[in-house]
Formats: structure tokens, C-alpha cells, sequence
């Protein structure tokens, strides 16, 4: 699993945290920084939208909560 967080830009002051999982026998020339080369998940395999934010809710609780 990669964990990438960018927060340089002065156009979007908030940080933006992937959570990348890398499944067996993921290519070698996509590890690393290369992992964003195998995002083009085909759509039928994509994670809903609606459960992407459910977990990005849960997420955000967790840091809140952590950071209390």
C-alpha cells in the first residue's frame, strides 16, 4: 500500500492524502511514483463514489477524532 500526500500548492491551501493499494503481482515499472500510471482502473472495477466519500467520512472522523 503507498500512502502519498501533497500539500504545495499556495491555489489549494489543504493537503490531499492517496491511499494507493498495490495488488499482487502489480508491474514493476508502475511501484513507487510510477503508481499513478496504474490508476486507469477500468470503471466495472472501480470503488462507487458514494462509497469513496463514505470512506473518506469515516477517515476524516478518525483524524478528527485522533487529533482531539
Amino acid at each position: 500500500t503507498y500512502v502519498v500526500q501533497f500539500a504545495e500548492s499556495a491555489d489549494h491551501p489543504h493537503v490531499h492524502v492517496h491511499v494507493i493499494a498495490r495488488q499482487a503481482g502489480h508491474p514493476d515499472e508502475l511501484r513507487g511514483p510510477r503508481v499513478f500510471g496504474a490508476l486507469g482502473v477500468p470503471e466495472n472495477q472501480r470503488v462507487p463514489e458514494a462509497e469513496m466519500n463514505r470512506i473518506a467520512t469515516k477517515v476524516g472522523a478518525a483524524l478528527s477524532a485522533a487529533a482531539l
